[in-house]
């Protein structure tokens, strides 16, 4: 971190005049998500590979669903048999021909079997496991046709959409960068600038560098940006004599 540190430091330039002031930044992703299997069995669907990118609502893996939908559709005969016992039941109170207690037990157990029948269904719906937003894969942690467990991971994935950049400046500039502030970032990488804006200025100074860590929220839609990139941030110079 310290290394860091002095990297970015190193290259902070103030231009007290009507430039633009300068810091190196490194790129890191807001938020990362590790899916797991929610069921146990085979996958038998994994397109993605690693740094391969998706869609939102994109077919990310699929499991084996035979057992589950075989165990969904006997639950389904359980239920409507359950559901005509009820009826019959009911039926024949009306005759007297049947007590109430017997009633009450063929109503409990038809609402027995359709909770069993959402169970099922539940179970039916975990064998295919959808993107939860763009992104692409970070890492994948299995591989096709493994049998894996519940709550095995599977892959981890990174939003294209939510990234933010680190910028370490000098304790001094706390009198004129705050939050909301709007700044420009050059991506080394991709040799293009995005917008960001500041979300957050610590408060906590290193005492050896004299410095402050900021983080920037990157605006602009570019779906080429990937944690582990460096930029150079752009700040508007502060005029002489003002401080907001």
């Amino acid at each position: 971190m310290k290394k860091i540190l002095i990297f970015l430091f190193s290259t902070f330039t103030i231009l007290l005049s009507n430039e633009d002031i300068t810091a190196r930044a490194l790129i890191k992703s807001q938020e990362q998500t590790t899916l797991s299997s929610q069921i146990a069995g085979e996958v038998v669907y994994l397109p993605k590979s690693e740094g391969e990118r998706f869609k939102k609502g994109e077919l990310l893996a699929k499991i084996d669903c035979k057992i589950y939908e075989a165990q969904k559709a006997k639950v389904e005969v359980e239920t409507n048999i359950a559901k005509l016992q009820m009826e019959k039941n009911k039926e024949l109170e009306a005759y007297q021909s049947i007590s109430k207690f017997d009633v009450s037990i063929s109503e409990q157990e038809y609402q027995k079997r359709k909770q069993e029948l959402n169970i099922a269904n539940i179970n039916v719906s975990r064998c295919q496991i959808y993107a939860p937003y763009e992104g692409y894969i970070s890492q994948r942690h299995v591989s096709p046709y493994k049998n894996v467990e519940v709550n095995e991971k599977l892959f981890d994935i990174v939003p294209t959409t939510s990234f933010e950049a680190y910028i370490v400046v000098p304790s001094s500039a706390l009198n004129w960068i705050k939050e909301n502030m709007n700044i420009t970032l050059n991506i080394d990488e991709l040799s293009q600038k995005v917008d960001a804006k500041v979300k957050f200025v610590s408060s906590v100074v290193d005492p050896t560098s004299q410095t402050v860590i900021i983080r920037a929220k990157i605006t602009s839609k570019n779906n080429d940006i990937m944690p582990g990139m460096s930029a150079t941030a752009y700040f508007k110079a502060p005029i002489k004599g003002d401080k907001k």
